[in-house]
């Protein structure tokens, strides 16, 4: 592990003051671990989310390293989401992305520079959206616009949460920039989100 602070971003590259560097020791995945990993892969391919989610929580009962935890939160994420269970959907994203906000993760986010977040935080805008927690939604797509300005779902999914929110117009515009960005303007999300704003307006021709 590098130890260390982020102290400014110039020309997009951070500069990081490193105060100390750390060799730990590899974590293993013990064979019990493994194993309700591998079966709950396997259901979720076969799109078994049930039960790929009880052996997800099986697996994070286990001393698993922190990297796979974050993973198992995100998986367990999306299967409860395609159950409809949208309020433990909810419950599993934020713990998962919770793991990103520890001074050592942010940390090596910076030197990668990969948004690795985005993933959950489109998924939590969903279950957010689906519970009618609009704000919450509109700040989970601007989460994911600051990692990714040309996200189209990102824009589209925000057009929605604002529109909820009574900014019609606003809404609009965010759908208008997700056609923008997307090759031929076809993108289902934004199409189904503008459907629904244009039914709140009532107007059911379109």
């Amino acid at each position: 592990h590098v130890w260390g602070r982020v102290v400014t971003v110039g020309e997009g590259m951070p500069w990081i003051e490193v105060s100390d560097v750390d060799n730990l020791k590899e974590q293993r995945l013990d064979h019990n671990a493994l194993r309700d990993l591998e079966l709950a892969w396997r259901l979720l391919e076969k799109k078994n989310y049930a039960l790929a989610v009880e052996n997800l929580h099986a697996a994070l009962a286990r001393d698993l390293p922190h990297w796979t935890n974050r993973k198992v939160y995100e998986t367990i994420g999306l299967c409860q989401l395609e159950l409809g269970q949208y309020e433990q959907a909810r419950e599993a994203l934020i713990m998962g992305l919770r793991m990103y906000g520890s001074p050592r993760v942010q940390l090596i986010k910076a030197l990668d520079g990969a948004p690795e977040s985005v993933p959950s935080l489109t998924r939590l805008t969903r279950a957010d959206l689906a519970l009618g927690n609009f704000r919450e939604a509109q700040n989970a797509c601007e989460a994911v616009l600051k990692l990714e300005p040309e996200n189209a779902v990102a824009h589209a999914d925000l057009g929605l949460a604002l529109a909820r929110q009574g900014q019609l117009r606003e809404g609009k515009l965010a759908i208008a920039n997700a056609h923008k960005l997307t090759s031929g303007g076809k993108l289902a999300e934004a199409h189904r989100n503008l459907a629904m704003i244009l039914i709140q307006e009532g107007d059911w021709k379109g």
